[in-house]
Formats: C-alpha cells, structure tokens, sequence
C-alpha cells in the first residue's frame, strides 16, 4: 500500500529546523518518489503572507496541507516540539523526530508564568498552548508513538538512557547557500575577528567580552541572511558557540565548512565525540571558569590560524558527507515502514 508522508512544521518561521522539515518532504518526493508534504499546524488566514517561506519554497512548491488524513497508509512525523500532534490521530502511524533534547523540556512547565519566563521562541509557545500539560515521562512513554528517530548522537544517548529501544537515526544536512568556499590565496587576509551567536550563551560571551577589554573584535551573528553570513565567515578566523547545543547545531557546521575556527563548552551535543567531533583542546567543561584561558586561545589562534586549519579537517569532510548520510537514512527509514511490501 502506497503511503502518505505528512511532516508537521510552524508555518512561516525560517529556522534551521523548520528548514530541515521542508528539506524532508523534498528528499520523499523527489529521491524517494513517495507522496509527501509539508503538514502547517499554526495556520493564522488573517496574515496574509504564504505559509511557506520563500526561502523554502524550492523544497515543497505547493506541497504542503493544513490537515491530514488519518488513514492507515498515512506517516505523521512531528518534531520534539509538539508531540501531541501525535495523540490527535488514531490511524496514522506516528513518528516523533528528535531535532532536539533540550527544546523537548520546553513544553513540560508547571504554569504558564514558568513557561513565558523562558527564552525559548514566542511561536513555540503559542503552538505548545494547544498542548495540556502532563507529565514527562507519560508523553516520553506513550505507546501511540511508533517510533523515534534521532537526528544526532546527543539525541541517540538520551533516548538509550531513557530506555526508548524503537528508534532509528534520521540526521540532517545543511543548506550549502551559506558555504562560500574561501579561496586559499585569502587565508592570509582574513581578520582577527570572533564571531558568535548573541541568543546563545550570551552571558558566557559578554564576560570574554569584557576581559578582552577591546583587544578584540566580536561580530555578532544576528540579522543576516545565508550570504551575509557565508561572508562573514569566509573573512574571519574564530566562531564561539557557549550555548547548550541541544542537537547536531547548525551554525558550528556552517563556520567550519568556511573554514572558522570553533570554540565550544561540552553542553548538549558538544559534549560527545560525533556531533561536534572537534580537538578537546577547542571544548571547554566550565568556559566562565576558564575565561582566561579561551581569551589566550583566541590570541593564539589569530596568530597560528593557518596552522589550526587542519584541526577541522575530519568534521569538515563529515559536513560535506552529511547529505548523503541523511538520503540513507532515509532509505533506511522508508524500508522499514514498508517493511516486506514492495516500495
């Protein structure tokens, strides 16, 4: 029996995870050739702006639905953000995909208050409204998830910790519009400058900031598009990420690939050898506590950065690999929802 993919994903917001749900649905119907779309589920008719973002519309075109079909042929799969999507269906079958760890808390909050008090985007909160608040583990257990699927190690770990045996690996690939290639001969000409996300571990950040006392230049990584982002890269020598890395983060896989040097804490995602597989030397366990010492680090690497390149070599070639890794996955995935069938 031939089925439907429906891949649930916030309408409008472009995020490196909404992103990755739009390049799902395109790997389905376009490599696998199986019926799939992008499922909106915080369609608001009075804007009047399209669901699907520009940016993604090469991805989806006009495959996208506001409701599904829960039908036995049909395939919900709903990231950690919003499980209950999954409980609203009794046909379907229902796959729960881990982008995250850390943003699968988010909807567990004991009020509301505790809930608007987090940093966490406001659309996440108004979707995770829709959503009663029960416990933990009762949506962690619930038997009407069929499956798992785990877009990076960090997530693999916490689901082997949890005991959670019915999972399989779907990871991710980024979008290579932001990777602006550096010409060898501007190695020399790029500047002593760090780069960092100011919604991640920006407390962490403004501290190094301070201690620096001006000696160095920090550009924040904020209200840019790919290209501008890609140029930034390309020019400058360090990206810090002090944030909790609750998957396979984005941005660090970016800042390699133009060939930046990373410095990360051992939080999330960071703190395995498969998600940020980068020298020890580049990770700190306490980076407030060793503040000093990264400061040092960035001085060192302004003046040796053409000799660290070769630091990132392996997690560069990783990246590049990435796409490929997730079409396997995906036939993987595939494969075993059919099961013996003929796909």
């Amino acid at each position: 029996m031939k089925k439907t993919f429906y891949v649930a994903c916030p309408a409008y917001l472009v995020t490196g995870g909404t992103e990755l749900l739009h390049q799902l649905v395109f790997k389905l119907n376009n490599i696998l050739k199986e019926r799939a779309y992008i499922f909106y589920i915080n369609v608001d008719w009075k804007f009047e702006v399209p669901l699907t973002p520009k940016r993604f519309e090469k991805y989806v075109g006009n495959n996208w639905k506001t409701e599904i079909e829960d039908t036995d042929s049909s395939v919900l799969i709903v990231p950690e953000i919003c499980p209950y999507l999954l409980f609203e269906q009794k046909n379907a079958f229902k796959v729960l995909w881990w982008l995250s760890v850390d943003n699968f808390y988010v909807q567990f909050s004991t009020t509301k208050e505790e809930l608007e008090e987090r940093t966490f985007k406001n659309y996440i909160k108004k979707v995770l409204n829709r959503f009663p608040f029960r416990g933990f583990y009762t949506v962690l257990y619930d038997k009407r998830i069929d499956l798992h699927l785990c877009q990076s190690e960090y997530a693999n770990l916490f689901l082997e910790k949890m005991k959670i045996y019915n999972r399989m690996s779907l990871s991710d690939y980024i979008n290579t519009d932001v990777v602006i290639q550096p010409n060898s001969s501007l190695i020399s000409k790029r500047k002593n400058q760090v780069l960092y996300n100011p919604y991640k571990g920006f407390s962490i950040t403004k501290e190094l900031i301070q201690l620096a006392n001006g000696k160095i230049e920090w550009i924040p990584l904020e209200k840019l598009d790919a290209i501008q982002i890609g140029t930034l890269m390309r020019e400058s020598k360090i990206y810090i990420d002090f944030g909790n890395h609750p998957g396979k983060d984005r941005i660090p896989r970016e800042a390699v690939l133009n060939d930046c040097i990373i410095i990360t804490n051992r939080k999330g995602g960071a703190k395995n050898d498969l998600d940020i597989p980068i020298p020890e030397k580049y990770k700190f366990e306490n980076p407030l506590y060793s503040s000093q010492k990264i400061i040092e680090l960035i001085f060192e690497i302004f003046d040796t950065y053409e000799n660290r390149i070769g630091d990132f070599v392996n997690y560069k070639s990783k990246i590049m690999n990435e796409e490929v890794v997730f079409e396997n996955d995906l036939k993987n995935l595939v494969t075993f929802l059919y099961g013996n069938e003929e796909v």
